[in-house]
């Protein structure tokens, strides 16, 4: 009998925040914002991107709140250690013709886009696959009508209003160019990991190796 097993999973974690209200008044706070502060450039391409205290604001309350509660349940879903702490966090407006440019956040443990306001065809998030090696040979597939998900290289999600989108810091990432006629706008996030005092002989901090042998991580 054959007996698969997976590791090294690249995890996504999406929810839908559905507060009408909120939508509404970040969008105007956004609005408002972005015709008085210049922005500068990242990763953005005809778009405006916002300075990265964005979450200093009190407009900002409620969604922080939602995202702590979010990055709470991962801390607890991938056995972290410590708690969320959020790093900075953005606004963005994809004018038509705007996208961003294949990129990751580094010094980031796991990174985020929350939709605020979009159309059809006003740019999808893309996440490609992070596996260095299997560029180099990539294999051919069948491309069957139940194609499974867990050998697709890449991943596309369309923006949708109040929705939240989680993922690793270091997974390649970009947004297709909005082709509607209307601005699509986001806000973007860094969350990272706060870690408790911790003595060097804890047992927590042992793992694993392949070997099934336990080690320390200072090892």
């Amino acid at each position: 009998m054959l007996n698969k097993e997976q590791y090294f999973p690249t995890n996504v974690y999406v929810k839908d925040i559905l507060d009408g209200q909120m939508l509404r008044d970040l969008k105007k706070y956004i609005l408002g914002r972005s015709g008085k502060e210049e922005g500068f450039k990242r990763s953005n391409v005809k778009g405006w991107h916002s300075q990265t205290n964005f979450h200093e604001s009190s407009q900002c309350d409620k969604l922080k709140q939602e995202l702590y509660t979010m990055l709470e349940d991962i801390f607890k879903e991938e056995q972290l250690l410590g708690e969320p702490s959020l790093r900075n966090m953005w606004a963005n407006i994809n004018y038509e013709g705007g996208h961003n440019r294949n990129h990751i956040h580094p010094g980031a443990l796991f990174s985020g886009v929350f939709y605020v306001e979009s159309f059809a065809d006003s740019g999808n998030l893309k996440l490609y696959d992070p596996r260095p090696g299997i560029h180099y040979t990539p294999p051919l597939y069948k491309m069957e009508k139940d194609f499974k998900k867990e050998l697709w290289r890449e991943v596309s999600y369309p923006p949708m209003d109040g929705r939240v989108i989680i993922f690793p810091s270091w997974l390649w990432h970009s947004v297709e160019i909005n082709e509607s006629h209307k601005p699509r706008i986001s806000i973007s996030f860094n969350f990272t990991q706060k870690l408790p005092p911790i003595q060097m002989d804890d047992p927590v901090l042992h793992y694993k190796d392949a070997t099934g042998r336990g080690r320390n991580i200072n090892d």
